[in-house]
């Protein structure tokens, strides 16, 4: 996929970017990443995040966001605390217990264990479901802890992130102090 050139956009990216990785919140937690931001040169709606400090915003989420400061704080914020708090290497580490349980009942049913069919049809029930469980309460996670935090100091500033009140809003959208 080819990047955005230099164009606003990827500039106002780059400077919220700046900003949210150098808080004291990222800066401080020893986390081992070479952070980088890529705004993509298509036209999905979508930001990732990878577990190695990798963000990427695709072109037609950016194209939305234009140069609005705080709509790129929301979402760059969001994506952050999800590598941050290293929610893609959980889901990684529970796919990979999720792996290693069932070929445990495929080798027991192997053998003539009656029970180890059912333990397995529970297993992919249950995994399937507990996957989007964790998905979810990552986004939750993401978007209210740890991502709000990042967005109010990336946005707001670190000395009204305890001020923030009827005059942060204006017809549905963050005001800009």
């Amino acid at each position: 996929m080819h990047r955005l050139g230099d164009t606003e956009l990827s500039s106002t990216a780059n400077q919220v970017f700046s900003d949210i990785v150098g808080t004291t919140i990222i800066s401080a937690s020893g986390l081992p990443y070479n952070w980088q931001l890529s705004v993509l040169n298509d036209d999905l709606v979508n930001a990732h995040s990878l577990g190695d400090g990798e963000i990427a915003v695709d072109g037609g989420l950016a194209k939305q966001l234009g140069a609005d400061k705080g709509l790129w704080s929301a979402v760059l914020s969001h994506e952050v605390a999800h590598t941050a708090r290293r929610h893609a290497v959980k889901m990684y580490l529970y796919q990979q217990h999720v792996a290693q349980l069932a070929a445990y009942y495929r080798a027991r049913a192997a053998v003539g264990d009656k029970s180890a069919s059912w333990a397995l049809l529970g297993l992919e029930i249950g995994a399937a479901v507990g996957e989007r469980w964790c998905d979810r309460c990552h986004h939750c996670v993401a978007g209210r802890g740890a991502g709000a935090d990042l967005y109010a100091r990336a946005y707001v500033g670190p000395g009204d992130c305890g001020r923030r009140g009827r005059d942060t809003v204006s017809r549905g959208r963050p005001v800009l102090r």
